[in-house]
Protein backbone atom coordinates (compact mmCIF):
# COMPACT_ATOMS: atom_id res chain seq x y z
CA UNK A 1 0.00 0.00 0.00
CA UNK A 2 1.30 3.44 -0.97
CA UNK A 3 -0.10 6.61 0.60
CA UNK A 4 0.41 10.16 -0.63
CA UNK A 5 -1.18 13.08 1.19
CA UNK A 6 -1.29 16.86 0.92
CA UNK A 7 -2.62 19.80 2.89
CA UNK A 8 -4.67 22.24 0.83
CA UNK A 9 -7.16 25.02 1.21
CA UNK A 10 -9.62 23.07 -0.92
CA UNK A 11 -9.47 19.76 -2.79
CA UNK A 12 -11.73 17.39 -4.70
CA UNK A 13 -11.63 13.60 -5.06
CA UNK A 14 -13.30 12.34 -8.24
CA UNK A 15 -14.73 8.84 -8.56
CA UNK A 16 -12.73 8.27 -11.74
CA UNK A 17 -9.54 8.13 -9.66
CA UNK A 18 -8.49 11.75 -10.10
CA UNK A 19 -7.51 13.97 -7.17
CA UNK A 20 -7.66 17.74 -7.64
CA UNK A 21 -6.10 20.45 -5.45
CA UNK A 22 -8.51 23.25 -6.33
CA UNK A 23 -7.26 26.09 -4.12
CA UNK A 24 -3.62 25.99 -3.15
CA UNK A 25 -1.27 23.58 -1.38
CA UNK A 26 -0.54 24.47 2.24
CA UNK A 27 2.89 24.19 3.82
CA UNK A 28 3.01 27.52 5.64
CA UNK A 29 0.49 30.01 7.00
CA UNK A 30 1.11 33.44 8.51
CA UNK A 31 -0.99 35.36 10.99
CA UNK A 32 -0.22 38.57 12.85
CA UNK A 33 -1.18 37.16 16.28
CA UNK A 34 -1.89 33.87 18.04
CA UNK A 35 -3.91 31.95 19.16
CA UNK A 36 -6.17 31.84 16.14
CA UNK A 37 -8.60 29.30 14.72
CA UNK A 38 -8.46 28.44 11.05
CA UNK A 39 -11.98 27.81 9.86
CA UNK A 40 -11.16 25.16 7.27
CA UNK A 41 -8.49 23.21 5.44
CA UNK A 42 -8.45 19.97 3.49
CA UNK A 43 -6.37 16.79 3.79
CA UNK A 44 -6.19 15.18 0.34
CA UNK A 45 -5.18 11.50 0.36
CA UNK A 46 -4.22 9.28 -2.59
CA UNK A 47 -3.85 5.55 -1.87
CA UNK A 48 -2.58 2.78 -4.16
CA UNK A 49 -3.53 -0.73 -3.04
CA UNK A 50 -1.80 -3.78 -4.44
CA UNK A 51 -4.17 -6.56 -5.63
CA UNK A 52 -3.20 -8.89 -2.78
CA UNK A 53 -3.97 -6.15 -0.21
CA UNK A 54 -7.49 -5.34 -1.40
CA UNK A 55 -10.28 -5.86 1.12
CA UNK A 56 -13.78 -4.45 1.56
CA UNK A 57 -12.92 -1.28 3.45
CA UNK A 58 -10.27 0.67 5.31
CA UNK A 59 -10.41 3.25 8.09
CA UNK A 60 -8.64 6.52 7.27
CA UNK A 61 -7.93 8.78 10.24
CA UNK A 62 -6.32 12.17 10.65
CA UNK A 63 -5.33 13.75 13.92
CA UNK A 64 -3.59 17.07 14.41
CA UNK A 65 -0.77 17.65 16.89
CA UNK A 66 0.38 21.03 18.13
CA UNK A 67 3.82 22.53 18.58
CA UNK A 68 4.40 20.60 21.84
CA UNK A 69 2.70 17.42 20.47
CA UNK A 70 -0.59 18.16 22.22
CA UNK A 71 -3.75 16.92 20.47
CA UNK A 72 -5.39 19.78 18.57
CA UNK A 73 -7.99 17.71 16.74
CA UNK A 74 -8.64 14.04 16.26
CA UNK A 75 -9.30 11.51 15.29
CA UNK A 76 -11.26 12.67 12.27
CA UNK A 77 -12.12 9.47 10.45
CA UNK A 78 -13.74 8.27 7.25
CA UNK A 79 -14.40 4.87 5.71
CA UNK A 80 -12.72 4.04 2.41
CA UNK A 81 -14.73 1.43 0.51
CA UNK A 82 -12.56 -0.62 -1.85
CA UNK A 83 -14.25 -1.90 -5.01
CA UNK A 84 -12.12 -4.45 -6.92
CA UNK A 85 -13.44 -3.06 -10.22
CA UNK A 86 -12.61 0.53 -9.27
CA UNK A 87 -10.03 2.72 -11.05
CA UNK A 88 -6.54 1.22 -11.42
CA UNK A 89 -3.07 2.69 -11.76
CA UNK A 90 -0.77 1.86 -14.67
CA UNK A 91 0.71 -0.91 -12.50
CA UNK A 92 -2.69 -2.45 -11.76
CA UNK A 93 -3.03 -1.05 -8.23
CA UNK A 94 -6.46 -0.06 -6.96
CA UNK A 95 -6.77 3.73 -6.63
CA UNK A 96 -8.51 5.18 -3.57
CA UNK A 97 -8.87 8.93 -3.17
CA UNK A 98 -10.33 10.86 -0.28
CA UNK A 99 -10.58 14.49 0.83
CA UNK A 100 -11.17 15.04 4.53
CA UNK A 101 -12.27 18.56 5.43
CA UNK A 102 -11.11 19.77 8.84
CA UNK A 103 -12.73 22.72 10.58
CA UNK A 104 -11.80 24.99 13.46
CA UNK A 105 -8.13 24.05 13.64
CA UNK A 106 -6.78 25.88 16.68
CA UNK A 107 -3.28 27.28 16.18
CA UNK A 108 -2.28 28.20 19.72
CA UNK A 109 1.21 29.53 18.92
CA UNK A 110 3.70 29.86 16.09
CA UNK A 111 5.55 26.69 15.20
CA UNK A 112 5.19 23.39 13.34
CA UNK A 113 1.84 21.53 13.46
CA UNK A 114 1.73 17.87 12.44
CA UNK A 115 -1.13 16.13 10.64
CA UNK A 116 -0.92 12.35 11.08
CA UNK A 117 -2.70 10.45 8.30
CA UNK A 118 -3.23 6.75 9.04
CA UNK A 119 -4.80 3.76 7.34
CA UNK A 120 -6.09 1.28 9.95
CA UNK A 121 -3.60 2.79 12.42
CA UNK A 122 -0.68 1.04 10.71
CA UNK A 123 0.30 2.96 7.58
CA UNK A 124 1.18 6.54 8.54
CA UNK A 125 2.02 9.69 6.59
CA UNK A 126 3.01 12.85 8.46
CA UNK A 127 2.23 16.28 7.01
CA UNK A 128 3.68 19.45 8.50
CA UNK A 129 2.23 22.96 8.53
CA UNK A 130 4.43 25.88 9.62
CA UNK A 131 2.49 28.61 11.42
CA UNK A 132 4.49 31.82 11.34
CA UNK A 133 4.19 35.44 12.41
CA UNK A 134 3.44 37.83 9.58
CA UNK A 135 0.72 39.14 7.30
CA UNK A 136 -1.74 36.56 6.12
CA UNK A 137 -0.83 35.87 2.45
CA UNK A 138 -4.16 34.33 1.52
CA UNK A 139 -7.71 35.46 1.81
CA UNK A 140 -9.18 32.86 4.15
CA UNK A 141 -12.08 32.89 6.58
CA UNK A 142 -10.93 33.17 10.18
CA UNK A 143 -12.76 33.08 13.45
CA UNK A 144 -11.68 34.16 16.91
CA UNK A 145 -10.47 31.58 19.37
CA UNK A 146 -13.14 31.31 22.08
CA UNK A 147 -11.89 31.46 25.64
CA UNK A 148 -11.49 28.03 27.12
CA UNK A 149 -14.04 27.15 29.78
CA UNK A 150 -12.71 26.91 33.33
CA UNK A 151 -12.20 23.32 34.44
CA UNK A 152 -14.52 22.47 37.31
CA UNK A 153 -13.32 21.05 40.58
CA UNK A 154 -14.17 17.42 39.98
CA UNK A 155 -10.99 15.58 41.04
CA UNK A 156 -12.67 13.88 43.99
CA UNK A 157 -15.51 12.51 41.86
CA UNK A 158 -13.14 11.32 39.12
CA UNK A 159 -10.84 9.71 41.68
CA UNK A 160 -13.78 7.87 43.24
CA UNK A 161 -14.83 6.56 39.84
CA UNK A 162 -11.28 5.50 38.96
CA UNK A 163 -11.08 3.62 42.26
CA UNK A 164 -14.23 1.67 41.40
CA UNK A 165 -16.63 3.56 43.68
CA UNK A 166 -19.19 4.21 40.96
CA UNK A 167 -22.07 4.94 43.35
CA UNK A 168 -19.90 7.36 45.34
CA UNK A 169 -18.78 9.10 42.16
CA UNK A 170 -22.40 9.40 41.08
CA UNK A 171 -23.31 11.14 44.33
CA UNK A 172 -20.43 13.59 43.95
CA UNK A 173 -21.33 14.39 40.35
CA UNK A 174 -24.96 14.92 41.38
CA UNK A 175 -23.80 17.41 44.00
CA UNK A 176 -21.60 19.22 41.49
CA UNK A 177 -24.47 19.38 39.03
CA UNK A 178 -26.65 21.12 41.61
CA UNK A 179 -23.85 23.60 42.31
CA UNK A 180 -23.21 24.28 38.62
CA UNK A 181 -26.51 23.97 36.73
CA UNK A 182 -26.21 24.21 32.97
CA UNK A 183 -22.74 22.66 32.78
CA UNK A 184 -22.71 20.25 29.79
CA UNK A 185 -19.57 18.45 30.98
CA UNK A 186 -21.20 17.53 34.28
CA UNK A 187 -24.34 16.28 32.52
CA UNK A 188 -22.24 14.01 30.30
CA UNK A 189 -20.12 12.79 33.23
CA UNK A 190 -23.18 11.91 35.28
CA UNK A 191 -24.68 10.26 32.20
CA UNK A 192 -21.60 8.05 31.94
CA UNK A 193 -21.97 7.13 35.62
CA UNK A 194 -25.59 6.11 35.01
CA UNK A 195 -24.51 4.15 31.94
CA UNK A 196 -21.96 2.29 34.08
CA UNK A 197 -24.77 1.53 36.55
CA UNK A 198 -26.90 0.13 33.69
CA UNK A 199 -29.48 2.90 34.19
CA UNK A 200 -29.93 3.30 30.46
CA UNK A 201 -32.90 5.70 30.23
CA UNK A 202 -31.33 8.07 32.75
CA UNK A 203 -28.03 8.02 30.93
CA UNK A 204 -29.64 8.82 27.58
CA UNK A 205 -31.61 11.68 29.11
CA UNK A 206 -28.40 13.13 30.55
CA UNK A 207 -26.55 12.75 27.23
CA UNK A 208 -29.42 14.61 25.53
CA UNK A 209 -29.18 17.32 28.17
CA UNK A 210 -25.43 17.60 27.67
CA UNK A 211 -25.86 18.03 23.91
CA UNK A 212 -28.63 20.61 24.44
CA UNK A 213 -26.32 22.59 26.74
CA UNK A 214 -23.60 22.69 24.07
CA UNK A 215 -21.22 19.87 25.00
CA UNK A 216 -18.12 20.27 22.83
CA UNK A 217 -17.28 16.57 22.35
CA UNK A 218 -19.76 15.03 19.87
CA UNK A 219 -17.55 11.96 19.38
CA UNK A 220 -17.82 11.12 23.08
CA UNK A 221 -21.59 11.58 23.11
CA UNK A 222 -22.00 9.33 20.08
CA UNK A 223 -19.90 6.60 21.67
CA UNK A 224 -21.77 6.88 24.97
CA UNK A 225 -25.14 6.71 23.22
CA UNK A 226 -23.90 3.72 21.23
CA UNK A 227 -23.06 1.87 24.44
CA UNK A 228 -26.50 2.70 25.88
CA UNK A 229 -28.23 1.46 22.71
CA UNK A 230 -26.16 -1.73 22.83
CA UNK A 231 -27.22 -2.42 26.43
CA UNK A 232 -30.84 -1.79 25.39
CA UNK A 233 -30.54 -4.43 22.66
CA UNK A 234 -30.75 -1.92 19.80
CA UNK A 235 -27.70 -3.31 18.02
CA UNK A 236 -28.20 -1.75 14.57
CA UNK A 237 -28.62 1.68 16.16
CA UNK A 238 -25.56 1.08 18.34
CA UNK A 239 -23.43 0.13 15.34
CA UNK A 240 -24.40 3.33 13.50
CA UNK A 241 -23.58 5.46 16.55
CA UNK A 242 -20.15 3.85 16.98
CA UNK A 243 -19.42 4.31 13.28
CA UNK A 244 -20.42 7.97 13.39
CA UNK A 245 -18.27 8.56 16.47
CA UNK A 246 -15.19 7.79 14.35
CA UNK A 247 -15.80 10.83 12.16
CA UNK A 248 -17.00 13.25 14.83
CA UNK A 249 -15.03 15.98 16.55
CA UNK A 250 -12.90 14.83 19.48
CA UNK A 251 -10.90 17.33 21.54
CA UNK A 252 -9.94 15.33 24.62
CA UNK A 253 -6.99 12.97 24.31
CA UNK A 254 -7.55 11.25 27.68
CA UNK A 255 -11.02 10.15 28.76
CA UNK A 256 -13.26 7.38 30.10
CA UNK A 257 -15.45 5.41 27.69
CA UNK A 258 -17.42 2.16 27.74
CA UNK A 259 -15.84 -0.96 26.22
CA UNK A 260 -18.20 -3.76 25.21
CA UNK A 261 -17.35 -7.21 26.59
CA UNK A 262 -19.08 -10.58 26.56
CA UNK A 263 -20.91 -9.64 29.78
CA UNK A 264 -21.98 -6.10 28.91
CA UNK A 265 -19.80 -2.99 29.19
CA UNK A 266 -16.94 -1.89 31.38
CA UNK A 267 -15.45 1.60 31.80
CA UNK A 268 -11.99 2.01 30.31
CA UNK A 269 -9.60 4.93 30.62
CA UNK A 270 -8.21 5.90 27.21
CA UNK A 271 -4.77 7.45 26.89
CA UNK A 272 -4.89 8.85 23.36
CA UNK A 273 -6.98 9.22 20.23
CA UNK A 274 -5.66 5.94 18.82
CA UNK A 275 -7.21 4.07 21.73
CA UNK A 276 -10.47 5.96 21.11
CA UNK A 277 -10.46 4.66 17.55
CA UNK A 278 -9.72 1.05 18.56
CA UNK A 279 -12.38 1.03 21.29
CA UNK A 280 -15.11 2.26 18.96
CA UNK A 281 -14.08 -0.18 16.23
CA UNK A 282 -14.30 -3.01 18.78
CA UNK A 283 -17.68 -1.79 20.00
CA UNK A 284 -18.94 -1.52 16.44
CA UNK A 285 -17.76 -5.08 15.76
CA UNK A 286 -19.69 -6.34 18.80
CA UNK A 287 -22.85 -4.50 17.69
CA UNK A 288 -22.45 -5.80 14.13
CA UNK A 289 -22.03 -9.36 15.44
CA UNK A 290 -25.16 -9.09 17.60
CA UNK A 291 -27.21 -7.62 14.75
CA UNK A 292 -25.89 -9.94 12.05
CA UNK A 293 -24.62 -7.01 9.98
CA UNK A 294 -21.10 -6.76 8.50
CA UNK A 295 -18.58 -4.87 10.62
CA UNK A 296 -16.51 -1.83 9.69
CA UNK A 297 -13.27 -3.74 9.31
CA UNK A 298 -12.26 -7.40 9.21
CA UNK A 299 -11.05 -9.41 12.19
CA UNK A 300 -7.40 -9.50 11.09
CA UNK A 301 -7.23 -5.73 10.67
CA UNK A 302 -8.90 -5.21 14.04
CA UNK A 303 -6.51 -7.61 15.76
CA UNK A 304 -3.58 -5.77 14.19
CA UNK A 305 -4.87 -2.43 15.50
CA UNK A 306 -5.31 -3.84 19.00
CA UNK A 307 -1.77 -5.22 18.94
CA UNK A 308 -0.46 -1.75 18.04
CA UNK A 309 -1.93 -0.11 21.16
CA UNK A 310 0.99 1.21 23.19
CA UNK A 311 -0.45 1.20 26.71
CA UNK A 312 -0.26 -2.30 28.15
CA UNK A 313 -3.38 -2.02 30.33
CA UNK A 314 -5.52 -0.77 27.45
CA UNK A 315 -4.09 -3.34 25.05
CA UNK A 316 -4.82 -6.17 27.49
CA UNK A 317 -8.43 -5.08 27.94
CA UNK A 318 -8.95 -4.63 24.21
CA UNK A 319 -7.46 -8.08 23.53
CA UNK A 320 -9.78 -9.62 26.14
CA UNK A 321 -12.80 -8.05 24.43
CA UNK A 322 -11.59 -9.22 21.01
CA UNK A 323 -10.95 -12.77 22.29
CA UNK A 324 -14.40 -12.91 23.89
CA UNK A 325 -15.96 -11.85 20.59
CA UNK A 326 -14.03 -14.53 18.71
CA UNK A 327 -15.20 -17.15 21.23
CA UNK A 328 -18.81 -15.96 20.96
CA UNK A 329 -18.76 -16.35 17.19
Amino acid sequence: MKITAFLAEQALAHEDGSLYITSGFLERVQYPAYPISRAQLAVAVHVLVAPEEIRASYVLTVDVRGVTNEVILGPAAVMLDAHPNGPKSADGELVLNCVLGLRDILLREPGVYRFLVRIDLSETVELKLLADIGPNPRRVVLQANPAAAQIRERQEAVAAFAAGDIDGAGGLFEKLRVQHPGDPDLANSLGFIRLSQNRIDESLSLFDESEHLGYSEPAILLSNRGAASYLAGRYLEANELFRHSLGARLVSSQLWLALITDSGIEPVFLNDVGEFLVLNLLNSAWAAYRSGEPGITNADALASMVAEVGDETSRTRFQASLSAMAAAR
